[in-house]
């Protein structure tokens, strides 16, 4: 925020973009695009355009109240993980299927090789 010599800029009415910005946690272009927008409301002296303090704590207040409650997520079914991709079945699920006799293990070695040399080891 600037500097100011006379009271601590904590007690200034009026900023400039650049210390409205900081207040925000963005740059002062963004709170030129604001202003512009007409979200945030602009205080002309002058040639000089400022936004009041009490302005952007009220810009502040209504961005709070934007994420509307939702209701919760319904449960998952059993066996699902809820988040992230899901694992893709590979040689290892090949191998499970062959501990339990449905698949012949060659076979799915030759299909992961036609498919892009997935199976291959060196």
């Amino acid at each position: 925020m600037s500097k100011s010599k006379i009271f601590p800029p904590e007690a200034a009415l009026l900023l400039t973009f650049e210390d409205a910005g900081v207040l925000l946690a963005c740059g002062a272009l963004k709170v030129r695009r604001l202003v512009d927008e007409g979200v945030i409301p602009r205080v002309k002296i002058g040639s000089l355009a400022r936004v009041a303090r009490a302005d952007i704590e009220a810009f502040v207040d209504a961005q709070r109240h934007r994420v509307p409650d939702l209701p919760p997520s319904p449960p998952l079914p059993p066996g699902k993980r809820g988040r992230g991709r899901p694992k893709k079945a590979g040689i290892k699920a090949g191998i499970r299927l062959k501990e339990l006799g449905q698949i012949d293990i060659e076979e799915l070695i030759d299909v992961a090789v036609a498919a892009g040399g997935a199976g291959q080891s060196k």
